[in-house]
């Protein structure tokens, strides 16, 4: 039986971790952001919304690892985060702000 490994800390002070990257439809009440994709990291039973506002890496950078994995069946991603707590729809500069909260994590560098 495998444990789960523990997060690994490097030397800036940010988590590198390898999980499952996820993509899933918009899940807040503005009508015209329906069609739009969420990018989640998953680890063991919580989705972690990716808020690229805050992030080093582009939600194109994502699309295109993804890409890139597309014959996989999980796309497994190896990053360094930071895990935070608060808004997700809080960006400067954005005028649609929803009152979504929870943890989430924001993108350093892949690995």
């Amino acid at each position: 039986m495998h444990s789960k490994q523990p997060d690994k800390i490097n030397e800036s002070g940010q988590y590198v971790i390898t999980c499952e990257i996820v993509s899933k439809p918009y899940d807040g009440t503005q009508a015209d952001l329906k069609s739009h994709t969420e990018y989640y990291l998953r680890r063991s039973i919580q989705d972690y919304f990716i808020k690229f506002c805050e992030s080093s890496i582009e939600q194109s950078d994502i699309e295109q690892f993804l890409k890139s994995k597309e014959n996989d069946l999980i796309k497994i991603i190896t990053v360094e985060v930071e895990f935070k707590n608060g808004l997700f729809d809080e960006c400067k500069n954005n005028s649609q702000i929803e009152s979504r909260i929870g943890d989430y994590v924001v993108l350093k560098r892949i690995l």
